[in-house]
Protein backbone atom coordinates (compact mmCIF):
# COMPACT_ATOMS: atom_id res chain seq x y z
CA UNK A 1 0.00 0.00 0.00
CA UNK A 2 1.22 3.38 -0.43
CA UNK A 3 1.16 6.53 1.90
CA UNK A 4 -1.82 7.68 3.02
CA UNK A 5 -3.31 11.05 2.41
CA UNK A 6 -3.11 13.17 5.57
CA UNK A 7 -6.33 12.77 7.73
CA UNK A 8 -8.59 15.84 8.52
CA UNK A 9 -7.98 15.74 12.41
CA UNK A 10 -10.92 17.68 13.06
CA UNK A 11 -12.97 15.08 10.83
CA UNK A 12 -11.95 11.97 12.75
CA UNK A 13 -12.85 13.73 16.11
CA UNK A 14 -16.18 14.54 14.54
CA UNK A 15 -16.70 11.21 13.58
CA UNK A 16 -15.59 9.41 16.24
CA UNK A 17 -18.51 11.64 18.55
CA UNK A 18 -20.70 10.93 16.29
CA UNK A 19 -19.99 7.00 16.36
CA UNK A 20 -19.41 6.56 20.26
CA UNK A 21 -23.51 8.38 20.35
CA UNK A 22 -24.93 6.32 17.72
CA UNK A 23 -23.53 3.37 19.72
CA UNK A 24 -24.95 4.62 22.71
CA UNK A 25 -28.31 5.21 21.30
CA UNK A 26 -28.02 1.62 20.09
CA UNK A 27 -27.31 0.11 23.37
CA UNK A 28 -30.31 1.98 24.61
CA UNK A 29 -32.75 0.75 22.24
CA UNK A 30 -31.29 -2.72 22.80
CA UNK A 31 -32.04 -3.45 26.17
CA UNK A 32 -35.28 -5.35 26.27
CA UNK A 33 -34.04 -7.36 23.59
CA UNK A 34 -34.33 -10.95 24.77
CA UNK A 35 -32.21 -12.51 21.96
CA UNK A 36 -29.13 -10.45 23.31
CA UNK A 37 -26.78 -12.44 25.10
CA UNK A 38 -25.57 -10.30 28.37
CA UNK A 39 -23.05 -9.74 29.83
CA UNK A 40 -21.20 -10.72 26.43
CA UNK A 41 -22.67 -8.40 23.82
CA UNK A 42 -21.64 -5.37 26.07
CA UNK A 43 -18.01 -6.48 26.52
CA UNK A 44 -18.48 -6.85 22.26
CA UNK A 45 -19.97 -3.17 22.14
CA UNK A 46 -16.82 -1.98 24.49
CA UNK A 47 -14.56 -3.51 22.31
CA UNK A 48 -15.77 -2.27 18.92
CA UNK A 49 -15.91 1.39 20.17
CA UNK A 50 -12.44 0.92 21.62
CA UNK A 51 -11.24 -0.52 17.77
CA UNK A 52 -12.68 2.64 16.52
CA UNK A 53 -11.03 4.76 18.50
CA UNK A 54 -7.72 3.02 18.02
CA UNK A 55 -8.25 3.37 14.43
CA UNK A 56 -8.97 7.19 14.52
CA UNK A 57 -5.39 7.58 17.03
CA UNK A 58 -3.66 5.59 14.35
CA UNK A 59 -4.89 7.95 11.45
CA UNK A 60 -3.82 10.89 13.71
CA UNK A 61 -0.06 9.60 15.05
CA UNK A 62 1.15 7.61 12.14
CA UNK A 63 -1.05 8.57 8.92
CA UNK A 64 1.67 6.95 6.41
CA UNK A 65 0.91 3.59 8.44
CA UNK A 66 -1.89 3.21 6.12
CA UNK A 67 -2.40 -1.01 6.61
CA UNK A 68 -2.35 -0.51 10.77
CA UNK A 69 -5.77 1.90 10.54
CA UNK A 70 -6.74 -0.63 7.64
CA UNK A 71 -6.46 -4.03 10.38
CA UNK A 72 -8.42 -2.04 12.88
CA UNK A 73 -11.06 -1.27 10.93
CA UNK A 74 -11.38 -4.82 9.00
CA UNK A 75 -10.90 -6.07 12.79
CA UNK A 76 -14.35 -4.59 13.30
CA UNK A 77 -15.85 -6.95 11.31
CA UNK A 78 -14.52 -9.76 13.40
CA UNK A 79 -16.01 -7.54 16.19
CA UNK A 80 -19.58 -7.45 14.38
CA UNK A 81 -19.42 -11.27 13.71
CA UNK A 82 -19.23 -11.79 17.46
CA UNK A 83 -22.38 -9.59 18.14
CA UNK A 84 -24.21 -11.17 15.28
CA UNK A 85 -23.63 -14.44 17.42
CA UNK A 86 -24.74 -12.71 20.83
CA UNK A 87 -27.87 -11.06 20.05
CA UNK A 88 -29.89 -13.94 17.75
CA UNK A 89 -27.55 -15.28 15.11
CA UNK A 90 -29.25 -15.45 11.31
CA UNK A 91 -32.09 -13.56 13.04
CA UNK A 92 -30.17 -10.95 14.39
CA UNK A 93 -31.22 -7.22 12.63
CA UNK A 94 -27.45 -6.32 14.25
CA UNK A 95 -25.78 -7.22 10.84
CA UNK A 96 -25.97 -3.46 9.29
CA UNK A 97 -23.19 -2.86 11.71
CA UNK A 98 -20.90 -4.00 8.71
CA UNK A 99 -21.87 -0.82 7.02
CA UNK A 100 -19.99 1.12 10.17
CA UNK A 101 -16.53 -0.16 8.83
CA UNK A 102 -17.18 0.57 5.04
CA UNK A 103 -18.50 3.97 6.19
CA UNK A 104 -15.21 4.53 8.42
CA UNK A 105 -13.05 3.29 5.64
CA UNK A 106 -15.02 5.78 3.18
CA UNK A 107 -14.79 8.60 5.33
CA UNK A 108 -11.11 8.41 6.86
CA UNK A 109 -9.09 5.89 4.19
CA UNK A 110 -8.14 5.77 0.10
CA UNK A 111 -10.34 3.77 -2.42
CA UNK A 112 -8.18 1.15 -2.32
CA UNK A 113 -8.20 0.54 1.32
CA UNK A 114 -12.39 1.13 1.06
CA UNK A 115 -12.13 -1.57 -1.44
CA UNK A 116 -10.53 -4.09 0.92
CA UNK A 117 -12.87 -3.19 3.90
CA UNK A 118 -15.60 -3.98 1.69
CA UNK A 119 -14.56 -7.34 0.26
CA UNK A 120 -14.15 -7.86 3.76
CA UNK A 121 -17.41 -7.48 5.29
CA UNK A 122 -18.58 -9.43 2.97
CA UNK A 123 -16.62 -11.62 3.05
CA UNK A 124 -17.36 -12.39 7.30
CA UNK A 125 -20.82 -11.89 6.56
CA UNK A 126 -20.94 -14.77 4.42
CA UNK A 127 -18.66 -16.92 6.14
CA UNK A 128 -20.69 -16.33 9.61
CA UNK A 129 -24.25 -17.18 7.33
CA UNK A 130 -22.81 -20.32 6.18
CA UNK A 131 -21.45 -21.19 9.16
CA UNK A 132 -24.61 -21.17 11.00
CA UNK A 133 -27.57 -22.25 8.40
CA UNK A 134 -25.34 -24.85 7.62
CA UNK A 135 -27.35 -26.21 4.09
CA UNK A 136 -27.85 -23.24 2.15
CA UNK A 137 -31.84 -22.51 1.24
CA UNK A 138 -32.62 -20.29 -1.66
CA UNK A 139 -34.19 -17.99 1.04
CA UNK A 140 -30.25 -17.55 2.53
CA UNK A 141 -28.65 -16.89 -0.41
CA UNK A 142 -31.21 -14.34 -1.46
CA UNK A 143 -30.58 -12.79 1.44
CA UNK A 144 -26.68 -12.84 1.60
CA UNK A 145 -27.10 -11.28 -2.22
CA UNK A 146 -29.50 -8.42 -1.15
CA UNK A 147 -26.73 -7.78 2.11
CA UNK A 148 -23.52 -8.53 -0.25
CA UNK A 149 -24.80 -5.54 -2.90
CA UNK A 150 -26.00 -3.04 0.00
CA UNK A 151 -22.57 -3.25 1.41
CA UNK A 152 -21.43 -2.56 -2.22
CA UNK A 153 -23.54 0.35 -3.04
CA UNK A 154 -22.90 1.94 0.35
CA UNK A 155 -19.22 1.76 -0.42
CA UNK A 156 -19.46 3.11 -3.98
CA UNK A 157 -22.37 6.21 -2.50
CA UNK A 158 -19.85 7.02 0.37
CA UNK A 159 -16.58 7.11 -1.46
CA UNK A 160 -18.12 9.16 -4.04
CA UNK A 161 -19.62 12.19 -1.83
CA UNK A 162 -16.84 11.97 0.83
CA UNK A 163 -14.69 12.02 -3.21
CA UNK A 164 -16.12 15.09 -3.91
CA UNK A 165 -15.86 16.34 -0.04
CA UNK A 166 -12.33 16.20 -0.23
CA UNK A 167 -12.09 18.12 -3.28
CA UNK A 168 -14.32 20.66 -2.22
CA UNK A 169 -11.85 20.92 0.86
CA UNK A 170 -8.98 20.87 -1.27
CA UNK A 171 -9.68 23.61 -3.50
CA UNK A 172 -11.12 25.49 -0.82
CA UNK A 173 -7.60 25.00 0.73
CA UNK A 174 -5.82 26.10 -2.53
CA UNK A 175 -7.72 29.14 -2.64
CA UNK A 176 -6.99 30.42 0.51
CA UNK A 177 -3.68 29.37 -0.02
CA UNK A 178 -3.55 32.05 -3.46
CA UNK A 179 -4.69 34.66 -1.16
CA UNK A 180 -2.40 34.47 1.09
CA UNK A 181 0.44 34.25 -1.81
CA UNK A 182 -1.30 37.51 -3.31
CA UNK A 183 -1.26 39.51 0.25
CA UNK A 184 2.48 38.58 0.40
CA UNK A 185 3.03 39.74 -2.76
CA UNK A 186 1.23 42.86 -2.58
CA UNK A 187 3.11 43.73 0.69
CA UNK A 188 6.39 42.83 -0.89
CA UNK A 189 5.45 45.29 -3.41
CA UNK A 190 5.14 47.87 -1.61
CA UNK A 191 8.20 47.33 0.01
CA UNK A 192 9.69 47.15 -3.77
CA UNK A 193 8.23 50.64 -4.58
CA UNK A 194 10.16 52.38 -2.11
CA UNK A 195 13.53 50.62 -2.32
CA UNK A 196 12.72 51.30 -6.49
CA UNK A 197 12.80 54.71 -5.87
CA UNK A 198 16.12 54.38 -4.28
CA UNK A 199 18.01 52.40 -6.75
CA UNK A 200 16.07 55.03 -9.38
CA UNK A 201 18.56 57.82 -7.70
CA UNK A 202 21.33 55.17 -8.05
CA UNK A 203 20.85 54.30 -11.33
CA UNK A 204 20.69 58.04 -12.87
CA UNK A 205 24.12 58.43 -11.23
CA UNK A 206 25.97 55.81 -12.32
CA UNK A 207 24.50 56.38 -16.12
CA UNK A 208 26.24 60.23 -15.55
CA UNK A 209 28.81 59.00 -14.72
CA UNK A 210 29.33 56.81 -17.69
CA UNK A 211 28.50 59.07 -19.97
CA UNK A 212 30.90 61.83 -18.57
CA UNK A 213 33.76 59.29 -18.71
CA UNK A 214 33.14 57.78 -22.07
CA UNK A 215 32.88 61.64 -23.18
CA UNK A 216 36.50 62.41 -22.02
CA UNK A 217 39.18 62.76 -24.99
CA UNK A 218 41.90 60.80 -22.92
CA UNK A 219 40.08 57.40 -22.21
CA UNK A 220 41.30 54.75 -24.04
CA UNK A 221 38.99 52.52 -25.98
CA UNK A 222 39.13 49.49 -23.80
CA UNK A 223 37.98 52.02 -21.25
CA UNK A 224 35.32 53.23 -23.75
CA UNK A 225 34.16 49.45 -24.09
CA UNK A 226 33.78 48.66 -20.01
CA UNK A 227 31.68 52.35 -19.54
CA UNK A 228 29.54 51.10 -22.64
CA UNK A 229 28.53 48.02 -20.79
CA UNK A 230 28.18 49.50 -17.05
CA UNK A 231 25.99 52.07 -19.43
CA UNK A 232 23.87 49.46 -20.46
CA UNK A 233 23.54 47.41 -17.34
CA UNK A 234 22.63 50.25 -15.80
CA UNK A 235 20.05 51.04 -18.68
CA UNK A 236 18.65 47.52 -17.67
CA UNK A 237 18.65 48.01 -13.98
CA UNK A 238 16.50 51.45 -14.49
CA UNK A 239 13.88 49.44 -16.30
CA UNK A 240 13.36 47.09 -14.23
CA UNK A 241 13.43 49.60 -11.44
CA UNK A 242 10.41 51.05 -13.34
CA UNK A 243 8.35 48.29 -14.23
CA UNK A 244 8.45 47.59 -9.95
CA UNK A 245 6.91 51.12 -9.44
CA UNK A 246 4.68 50.65 -12.81
CA UNK A 247 3.19 47.07 -10.52
CA UNK A 248 2.98 48.81 -6.50
CA UNK A 249 0.98 52.07 -8.73
CA UNK A 250 -0.87 49.53 -10.97
CA UNK A 251 -0.12 50.90 -14.16
CA UNK A 252 1.25 49.57 -17.11
CA UNK A 253 3.89 51.37 -19.97
CA UNK A 254 2.37 51.77 -23.32
CA UNK A 255 3.23 48.64 -25.22
CA UNK A 256 5.73 48.87 -28.21
CA UNK A 257 6.83 46.65 -31.33
CA UNK A 258 9.62 44.64 -29.67
CA UNK A 259 12.60 42.41 -31.44
CA UNK A 260 12.85 39.23 -29.38
CA UNK A 261 16.54 38.68 -31.18
CA UNK A 262 17.61 42.10 -30.13
CA UNK A 263 16.25 41.91 -26.07
CA UNK A 264 17.85 38.56 -25.76
CA UNK A 265 21.21 40.36 -26.98
CA UNK A 266 21.31 43.13 -24.72
CA UNK A 267 20.47 40.95 -21.87
CA UNK A 268 23.24 38.29 -22.95
CA UNK A 269 26.03 41.70 -23.22
CA UNK A 270 24.84 42.46 -19.71
CA UNK A 271 25.42 39.14 -18.18
CA UNK A 272 28.60 38.10 -20.49
CA UNK A 273 31.11 38.58 -17.73
CA UNK A 274 29.26 36.69 -15.12
CA UNK A 275 28.71 34.04 -17.88
CA UNK A 276 32.57 33.77 -18.49
CA UNK A 277 34.04 34.26 -14.40
CA UNK A 278 30.88 30.85 -14.46
CA UNK A 279 32.27 29.33 -17.56
CA UNK A 280 29.33 28.92 -19.26
CA UNK A 281 29.20 28.88 -23.11
CA UNK A 282 26.67 31.14 -24.60
CA UNK A 283 24.68 29.68 -27.92
CA UNK A 284 22.23 31.48 -29.75
CA UNK A 285 20.34 30.41 -32.22
CA UNK A 286 17.35 32.47 -33.81
CA UNK A 287 15.47 31.98 -36.74
CA UNK A 288 13.43 35.68 -38.47
CA UNK A 289 10.67 36.35 -36.26
CA UNK A 290 8.03 38.45 -36.55
CA UNK A 291 7.90 41.01 -33.65
CA UNK A 292 5.53 41.19 -30.53
CA UNK A 293 3.53 43.91 -28.66
CA UNK A 294 5.40 44.65 -25.57
CA UNK A 295 6.71 46.28 -22.76
CA UNK A 296 10.58 46.04 -23.87
CA UNK A 297 11.46 46.39 -19.81
CA UNK A 298 9.57 43.53 -18.77
CA UNK A 299 10.60 41.13 -21.57
CA UNK A 300 14.01 41.94 -20.97
CA UNK A 301 12.98 41.18 -17.14
CA UNK A 302 11.96 37.67 -18.23
CA UNK A 303 14.81 36.90 -20.14
CA UNK A 304 17.00 38.27 -17.60
CA UNK A 305 15.52 36.46 -14.90
CA UNK A 306 15.61 32.95 -16.90
CA UNK A 307 19.67 33.39 -18.15
CA UNK A 308 20.58 34.32 -14.22
CA UNK A 309 18.87 31.21 -12.79
CA UNK A 310 20.66 29.34 -15.75
CA UNK A 311 24.02 30.80 -15.48
CA UNK A 312 23.69 29.86 -11.17
CA UNK A 313 22.35 26.59 -12.02
CA UNK A 314 25.79 25.66 -14.28
CA UNK A 315 28.13 26.42 -11.21
CA UNK A 316 30.85 24.17 -12.13
CA UNK A 317 30.53 25.50 -16.12
CA UNK A 318 28.23 24.46 -18.90
CA UNK A 319 26.33 25.40 -22.13
CA UNK A 320 23.38 28.11 -22.08
CA UNK A 321 21.00 27.67 -25.29
CA UNK A 322 19.04 30.36 -26.46
CA UNK A 323 16.71 29.13 -29.22
CA UNK A 324 14.22 31.34 -30.97
CA UNK A 325 11.57 30.24 -33.50
CA UNK A 326 7.99 30.93 -35.21
CA UNK A 327 4.73 29.11 -34.97
CA UNK A 328 2.03 28.65 -36.29
CA UNK A 329 0.36 25.46 -36.61
CA UNK A 330 -3.16 24.07 -37.81
CA UNK A 331 -4.42 24.99 -34.07
CA UNK A 332 -2.95 28.40 -34.12
CA UNK A 333 -5.46 31.48 -34.12
CA UNK A 334 -2.90 33.50 -34.54
CA UNK A 335 1.15 33.05 -35.31
CA UNK A 336 3.40 32.97 -32.57
CA UNK A 337 7.19 33.42 -31.50
CA UNK A 338 9.03 30.64 -29.44
CA UNK A 339 12.02 31.80 -27.16
CA UNK A 340 13.19 28.31 -25.72
CA UNK A 341 16.35 28.71 -22.75
CA UNK A 342 17.76 25.10 -22.02
CA UNK A 343 21.25 24.72 -19.98
CA UNK A 344 23.06 21.43 -18.83
CA UNK A 345 22.68 21.99 -15.10
CA UNK A 346 21.29 19.33 -12.72
CA UNK A 347 17.71 20.23 -13.68
CA UNK A 348 14.58 21.00 -11.95
CA UNK A 349 13.73 19.10 -8.59
CA UNK A 350 10.40 16.97 -9.39
CA UNK A 351 8.65 18.53 -6.56
CA UNK A 352 9.11 21.87 -7.62
CA UNK A 353 7.65 21.55 -11.11
CA UNK A 354 3.62 21.96 -10.18
CA UNK A 355 4.23 25.04 -7.94
CA UNK A 356 7.14 26.62 -9.74
CA UNK A 357 5.61 29.56 -11.01
CA UNK A 358 3.37 30.13 -7.52
CA UNK A 359 4.95 33.50 -5.67
CA UNK A 360 7.48 31.96 -2.62
CA UNK A 361 7.74 28.80 -4.62
CA UNK A 362 12.17 28.48 -4.76
CA UNK A 363 14.63 26.18 -5.83
CA UNK A 364 17.45 28.31 -4.02
CA UNK A 365 16.39 29.37 -0.50
CA UNK A 366 19.79 28.43 0.91
CA UNK A 367 21.03 31.27 -1.69
CA UNK A 368 18.67 33.97 -0.64
CA UNK A 369 16.22 33.08 -3.39
CA UNK A 370 12.97 34.82 -2.61
CA UNK A 371 10.67 32.49 -5.26
CA UNK A 372 9.45 35.59 -6.38
CA UNK A 373 11.10 35.74 -9.84
CA UNK A 374 9.84 32.93 -12.10
CA UNK A 375 6.02 33.86 -10.36
CA UNK A 376 7.25 37.35 -11.79
CA UNK A 377 8.07 35.90 -15.42
CA UNK A 378 5.00 34.10 -15.81
CA UNK A 379 3.18 37.04 -15.08
CA UNK A 380 4.23 39.39 -17.38
CA UNK A 381 4.42 36.62 -20.44
CA UNK A 382 0.54 36.23 -18.88
CA UNK A 383 -0.04 40.10 -19.34
CA UNK A 384 1.45 40.13 -22.95
CA UNK A 385 -1.10 37.02 -23.76
CA UNK A 386 1.34 34.53 -23.38
CA UNK A 387 2.69 31.79 -21.05
CA UNK A 388 5.54 30.22 -19.92
CA UNK A 389 6.23 26.78 -19.38
CA UNK A 390 8.98 24.46 -17.08
CA UNK A 391 10.37 20.90 -17.80
CA UNK A 392 13.19 19.19 -17.32
CA UNK A 393 15.29 17.63 -20.59
CA UNK A 394 15.91 13.97 -20.68
CA UNK A 395 20.02 14.46 -21.29
CA UNK A 396 19.78 16.26 -17.94
CA UNK A 397 19.03 20.16 -17.19
CA UNK A 398 16.38 22.33 -17.42
CA UNK A 399 14.37 23.97 -20.62
CA UNK A 400 12.22 27.16 -20.00
CA UNK A 401 9.77 28.16 -23.27
CA UNK A 402 8.31 31.39 -23.74
CA UNK A 403 5.55 31.59 -25.81
CA UNK A 404 4.19 35.17 -27.17
CA UNK A 405 1.85 36.53 -30.26
CA UNK A 406 3.47 37.51 -32.95
CA UNK A 407 2.53 41.41 -34.51
CA UNK A 408 2.02 39.99 -37.72
CA UNK A 409 2.56 37.02 -39.72
CA UNK A 410 5.93 36.74 -41.62
CA UNK A 411 7.48 34.66 -44.22
CA UNK A 412 9.32 32.63 -41.59
CA UNK A 413 6.29 32.04 -39.46
CA UNK A 414 4.03 30.54 -42.46
CA UNK A 415 7.40 28.24 -43.69
CA UNK A 416 7.73 27.07 -39.52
Amino acid sequence: MGKAAEPDKTLVGKYEAVFFLFMAVLAFLSRENAQLGYPQILYLFLLLMGLNLAAGLSLRRWPEKDWLSVGLVMSNCAAITAILAYSGGLDSNLWVLYLLPIYTACLLLRAQEVALVTAGAICFNAAYTGFEAGSWGATDAFELFLKTALFVLTAAIACKIVSRDRAARRKLQESWRQIEDMSAVAQVGLVSAGVAHDLNNTFAVILGMTEILAAADDVPDSVKTHLERISKSAALGRGIVASFVDMAKKAKAPAAPCDLAELVQSVLTVLKERAAESRVEVQVEFEALAKVEGRRADLQRIFLNLFSNAIRAMDGGGTLTVRGRALLGPQSQWPQVQVTVEDTGPGLPAQMLERLFKPFSSTEQERGGTGLGLYICSEIAAQHGGRLRAENKDGGGARFTLFLPAMAQTGAAEAA
